[in-house]
């Protein structure tokens, strides 16, 4: 009977090939496994060999292990796993703890950048764990994240300034008491007869995209004409409204992070 070799002999012996300038693929041929398989396991050199030894004694699981790879700190590692109690041991607690200096890719922070691909564009270096199924990885520079939201924010706030608004302020963050603030609406203004005829026809042209994509019937470019048409419609109702110049004169806006 054929039995499985132990994760970390399997670690051990692609480490070996890798070392010897075999590559991905050859490798899995070699052991009649997987690309993905040697990849995972190659992914163990990050981890401690006291974490490694370990798992070889049972004293933790496979998934445990696993979480470990997200960094290659051997130090924090150990502390990670030491501080943790062991009833609070999940691989997502481990994670977590590895990860509190970095900022995941599902941040709105570095949503808002336009993801990991524009942050990394600006030089910012990317931490991925390739047991991470999504493999969606970590921003590593936390201070060139928040300037490239600083930068997004300014270039968003540009715009409002040019409103004629009295102060605009940015913040990463929902500025603290803002809620209680006394506000300004906007007043109803209305539409010039060829600005009304034409959100008419954009809306008459939306309902009816509306309607061949939800009853499949629709071409391929619909989906793209249905967003076209929504930003004519915005366009059109923005100019059904305007802050007062009283308002302009007396109030400000914050720019910040929803």
């Amino acid at each position: 009977m054929r039995e499985e070799m132990h994760p970390v002999d399997q670690y051990e012996a692609f480490d070996a090939l890798a070392k010897q300038g075999k590559d991905i693929a050859d490798i899995a041929a070699r052991f009649g496994t997987t690309e993905t398989i040697v990849r995972k396991r190659l992914a163990l050199a990050r981890v401690s060999p006291i974490l490694l030894q370990q798992f070889r004694d049972d004293d933790m699981s496979f998934a445990q292990l696993s979480a470990f790879t997200v960094s290659d700190d051997h130090e924090r590692q150990m502390t990670v796993w030491n501080s943790l109690p062991s009833w609070n041991r999940d691989p997502h607690s481990i994670r977590r703890a590895l990860t509190e200096e970095m900022i995941p890719a599902t941040d709105k922070r570095v949503q808002f950048v336009g993801g990991l691909e524009a942050y990394e564009e600006a030089g910012g270096q990317v931490q991925r764990e390739l047991f991470d199924e999504l493999n969606a990885g970590y921003a590593m520079d936390v201070a060139l994240v928040e300037k490239l939201v600083a930068e997004k924010l300014e270039t968003a706030a540009a715009t409002v300034r040019a409103e004629g608004w009295k102060w605009v302020e940015c913040s990463a963050t929902a500025p603290a008491g803002y809620h209680a603030m006394k506000r300004h609406y906007p007043e109803a203004l209305p539409l010039s007869e060829e600005d009304q005829a034409a959100l008419d026809a954009a809306q008459a042209e939306y309902d009816e995209l509306a309607e061949l994509i939800e009853s499949g019937m629709a071409d391929d470019e619909a989906e793209a004409k249905l967003s076209d048409v929504e930003k004519r419609i915005d366009t059109l109702n923005a100019r059904s409204e305007a802050y007062s110049p009283e308002a302009l004169e007396q109030a400000g806006t914050f720019v910040f992070l929803d």
